[in-house]
């Protein structure tokens, strides 16, 4: 259990029926947080050790049987069927009311009827008296982890108290060979001053993930060209290749990335130098990464689920004693779903090219930057962010830094 989480119930003898109708006999846990279910292993029924551990938020819908059969369903969002079969009516009631209301705790909320206090208030972790959160991500520590402060490459200031672009770091990894005077020129010719970036490399070789922002105004393009130059030189060897993914409109909900996609089929607008045509096609080729998703959409789908989330009282008091919170029937749940599913899509495929020793730098555009990509990449890709401090350290660096 975790720190601050309360067992509001403990009942014996209940039996746990699976979909294919395994059954186990232990006992249940209903705590603030979760429902815990163990087998015991002096029942004969039991023929293996079972322990589960379901947290209250997954349940989608809870379903009570008739007072005879006694049993409770739950149906959760994660695709489980789980069926509670209880010996004793009073247990059985129990565990049906206490489910009932922490399900029901977060719709009484905008009531202003508060029930009971939802699990994130009660939860705490104790830290040692001189840790300091602030000091968990140190911009030179973590770029010196990714060896990305020797040649070929180089961790600079040049965006020092933020005086080239206030929305980027103002530490960043750049081509060693770059020079300050050619960032000063680059990010004039860029929205906000945007600056070019070094997000991560390989551990094993020095394949790594970049992104640079093209302006798409029929401008000529200043900057870009020097750039890109000083990242061919900092790969090396000319076999190493380097894959430019471009996002691109598209209609409909599927996402989709097309490895087949060149610089003619490619926005005119953004590759709009022949200088830097040609310098491209030497070196690169390119993919388009097809997205449905704006900023601005993510905004608007995340103010209405969150608004769905605490509006469906009462439609979820359903018949036949079933409380139903129908989550994958729901439009802005399904929009956000699909959002979810292109980032998912889009970012599994390039990662199997980083994977393959492929370099790739991401063209962002002024509304579809690549932070959700590169970061869901670097999850994917570095065990490191999948630890509690190395997440901390990911959302610093490829969120709240920007």
């Amino acid at each position: 259990m975790f720190k601050g989480e309360t067992t509001l119930s403990k009942i014996e003898k209940v039996t746990l029926v699976t979909t294919t109708d395994e059954r186990y006999r232990g006992s249940l846990w209903i705590t603030d947080y979760q429902i815990i279910f163990r087998n015991s292993e002096t029942e004969a029924i039991s023929i293996k050790n079972v322990e589960i551990f379901l947290p209250l938020g997954t349940i989608a819908r809870l379903t009570k049987g008739s007072k005879k059969d006694m049993t409770l369903r739950l149906d959760c969002k994660d695709f489980r069927a789980l069926i509670f079969s209880f010996w004793d009516q009073t247990n059985f009631q129990m565990a049906y009311k206490t489910i009932k209301d922490k399900m029901l705790t977060k719709i009484h909320l905008n009531k202003g009827k508060l029930n009971s206090r939802p699990f994130a208030f009660s939860y705490h972790e104790d830290f040692p008296k001189d840790f300091d959160g602030w000091q968990l991500y140190n911009p030179q520590t973590e770029y010196e982890r990714l060896n990305l402060t020797v040649s070929p490459w180089k961790f600079v200031d040049y965006n020092q108290h933020w005086r080239l672009c206030p929305s980027q770091p103002s530490h960043i990894v750049l081509p060693y060979t770059f020079t300050e005077d050619d960032l000063i020129k680059y990010s004039k010719s860029k929205f906000g001053g945007y600056l070019p970036c070094i997000h991560w490399k390989h551990p094993n070789s020095n394949v790594f993930l970049a992104s640079y922002q093209v302006r798409q105004n029929g401008l000529q393009i200043v900057g870009d060209e020097v750039f890109l130059e000083s990242l061919f030189n900092s790969m090396g060897s000319k076999q190493q290749q380097l894959h430019l993914v471009i996002p691109q409109s598209i209609k409909g909900t599927r996402s989709f990335f097309d490895p087949t996609l060149n610089l003619e089929q490619s926005n005119q607008n953004i590759l709009n130098s022949s200088q830097l045509l040609k310098l491209l096609k030497t070196r690169c080729k390119v993919m388009g990464v097809g997205f449905n998703l704006l900023l601005t959409d993510v905004t608007e789908q995340l103010l209405k689920l969150e608004h769905l989330c605490v509006s469906y009282y009462p439609e979820t008091l359903g018949n036949n004693n079933t409380i139903n919170i129908p989550i994958h029937e729901m439009a802005p749940v399904n929009d956000w779903i699909r959002g979810i599913q292109q980032i998912l899509n889009s970012s599994f495929q390039i990662m199997t090219k980083l994977d393959s020793f492929v370099s790739i730098l991401f063209q962002s555009t002024d509304d579809r930057p690549m932070q959700h990509l590169s970061s869901v990449i670097q999850v994917m890709l570095d065990p490191y962010y999948r630890t509690i401090d190395g997440f901390a350290v990911l959302i610093e660096k490829e969120w709240c830094a920007w």
